[in-house]
C-alpha cells in the first residue's frame, strides 16, 4: 500500500513538472530575447493598470532592465494618476507579473506609449551613434536637458545603457555609458550638448502626442519612416 502511494505520488509529481517547467522556461526565454513591440506592451499594460487600479491610469515612464547579457529582462511600468498620490509599478519578470504602489511622485509626466519609436530601432540608431556592447538597460522617459540657453523643453527619450562601451569618460561609472534617442522624432541626443533644434522639435511632438495630434506630424520626418 505505501509503494503504491509513493508510486502514485511520483506519478502525480512528474506530470505536474511536465505542465509548469515548458511555460516557466517559455516565458523565460522571451524575457531575456531582445524586447521588441513596445508600443503593444505599453497599451497592455496600461489597460491593466486602468482595470485594476485606477481607469485614468496614464505610464509615466517604462524601465527595461537586467544585471548582465545573460540574464532575462526585468520590465517595470510605472503609472501616474490624479487619483493618486503615488505611483503604481507593474513588474514583469519570470517570477511573474506583479502590482504595488511604491513610491510619492513629485508630479505627473507622461509618456504616450502609442507611438513612440520600438526599442530595436532606437537600438540600432544608438549603434549607429556609437554604442557597443550589449543592453542593459532601457527607459522610457521624459528628459530634460541641463542647457540654459536656450531653456531646456520636455522630450520623450529612450534612454539606453549597454555593459561594455569604450566611449565613456569613466567605465566604472555606468551613468557615463547613456544613450538618449529620442522615442517620437527618433534624433540622437548628445547628452553634453543636445542640439536646441531638435529638442524643439522632440518637444513640439510630445506635445501633438499627448493630445493625440501626432500622425500628420510623425508623417513629415523621414527618420520615421
Amino acid at each position: 500500500m505505501k509503494n503504491s502511494l509513493v508510486a502514485s505520488l511520483s506519478l502525480l509529481l512528474f506530470w505536474a513538472t511536465v505542465a509548469i517547467v515548458p511555460q516557466a522556461c517559455s516565458n523565460k526565454s522571451g524575457l531575456i530575447a531582445m524586447p521588441e513591440n513596445i508600443p503593444e506592451k505599453i497599451r497592455i499594460a496600461s489597460k491593466t493598470a486602468r482595470k485594476d487600479w485606477h481607469s485614468d491610469a496614464l505610464l509615466a515612464r517604462l524601465i527595461i532592465e537586467r544585471p548582465d547579457a545573460k540574464s532575462p529582462f526585468v520590465y517595470d511600468y510605472v503609472f501616474a494618476s490624479s487619483s493618486s498620490p503615488k505611483l503604481m509599478h507593474l513588474t514583469e519578470s519570470t517570477l511573474g507579473t506583479k502590482m504595488e504602489e511604491r513610491e510619492f511622485r513629485p508630479s505627473i509626466e507622461t509618456v504616450p506609449g502609442t507611438f513612440v519609436l520600438d526599442l530595436p530601432k532606437a537600438i540600432q540608431i544608438a549603434r549607429n551613434a556609437g554604442m557597443k556592447g550589449n543592453l542593459l538597460t532601457a527607459e522610457l522617459k521624459q528628459w530634460r536637458s541641463d542647457e540654459k540657453d536656450p531653456p531646456s523643453v520636455p522630450v520623450i527619450i529612450w534612454r539606453l545603457v549597454p555593459d561594455e562601451d569604450p566611449n565613456t569618460v569613466d567605465p566604472n561609472d555606468p551613468n557615463m555609458k547613456n544613450y538618449l534617442i529620442d522615442a517620437l522624432t527618433s534624433h540622437a541626443y548628445d547628452p553634453d550638448k543636445p542640439d536646441s533644434h531638435q529638442l524643439l522639435l522632440g518637444s513640439q511632438a510630445m506635445s501633438l502626442a499627448i493630445n493625440g495630434e501626432f500622425a500628420e506630424f510623425i508623417d513629415s520626418l523621414p527618420q520615421r519612416n
